[in-house]
């Protein structure tokens, strides 16, 4: 846009005559000052709050969201009826033959063991493999007469079908140390549902309890084996991210992805305000759209790596 100044000059017939100097096109941080950026129509291009709005909106339905993805696990009774022993069995033993490892059998009394430890978690609210007065989960084993060689117990609470327990055991290395085991035969599995498991609300409890059963030899060795697989003391929050995708790359891609939209939404509106504050302009986003997917993209991420559930 090129900007006329005007002068009048009197000549000696004293006619006032006016004559056109040269124009001049003033610098875009100079239309800033002036205000003369805006379209002819005299709106402001981009009002100093209107940035804000799109992005509080994805944040607030982002927060809902989170809410919802937290929750959207539990049945009607807030339980995980989808956890099946039988489906973790048959998924267990998909694992094992893809690691070239016999299948285990269901063995009643190990399926006992872990009813009995599931009922005790879920009555006295604890999270660990050892009770809270000491007692080893081996010694369900044996009360429920279950005599072993070796054993091991996996625990896991918060998932909502059997198809998430399994991959959050199978992507820790301890748990899926237990589940392709060359030691164990048998393996004994249950569920307890509890309405407000260590206050996060109704749950369900799983268990799961591996066993080689006394005379059976260890063909890698020859020999007879007795052991205890160390049990782990920390727990593993698993998130849905994790139970989408394998990859240890995903999640850092995913927090990549986080990290740039956040750095890059601060940057722009850094700028804007350094040009308001320091350099006397109007406040001018361009492409406010691209704040939204900037924060659209932090809420997906967010959302996905929400806690699916804990394993132990």
């Amino acid at each position: 846009m090129c900007y006329t100044v005007a002068k009048y000059k009197y000549r000696a017939t004293d006619e006032m005559t006016l004559t056109k100097q040269k124009t001049h096109r003033l610098s875009a941080n100079q239309r800033k000052r002036l205000g003369q950026h805006h379209n002819q129509s005299g709106r402001h291009y981009v009002k100093t709050y209107w940035p804000y709005l799109p992005v509080f909106a994805v944040l607030l339905a982002g927060l809902v969201l989170n809410h919802w993805v937290g929750h959207q696990n539990h049945s009607v009774l807030g339980y995980a009826t989808d956890v099946s022993p039988t489906v973790l069995l048959a998924e267990t033993n998909g694992d094992r033959v893809t690691d070239h490892e016999p299948a285990l059998q269901i063995n009643s009394a190990l399926t006992a063991a872990a009813q009995a430890k599931a009922n005790d978690m879920a009555k006295r609210d604890y999270w660990s493999h050892v009770t809270p007065n000491g007692v080893q989960p081996w010694a369900f084993m044996t009360a429920a007469g279950y005599k072993y060689e070796a054993a091991g117990e996996n625990l896991a609470y918060g998932f909502s079908t059997s198809d998430q327990v399994m991959t959050a055991w199978m992507n820790s290395p301890d748990h899926r140390a237990n589940i392709l085991d060359t030691n164990y035969q048998d393996v004994g599995f249950a569920t307890a549902n509890t309405p407000n498991y260590r206050g996060t609300g109704p749950e369900t409890i799983v268990v799961a309890m591996y066993g080689e059963p006394v005379g059976m030899i260890n063909t890698s060795t020859n020999s007879y084996t007795s052991k205890q697989v160390p049990l782990g003391t920390v727990a593993e929050p698993v998130s849905y991210l994790q139970l989408a995708a394998n990859y240890q790359w995903v999640e850092l891609a995913a927090a990549a992805v986080a990290g740039s939209a956040i750095t890059l939404f601060f940057i722009r509106h850094a700028l804007a305000w350094r040009r308001v504050l320091v350099k006397g302009e109007h406040f001018v986003i361009e492409h406010p759209f691209f704040d939204v997917v900037l924060m659209s993209a932090l809420v997906i991420v967010l959302v996905y790596t929400h806690s699916a559930g804990v394993v132990l």
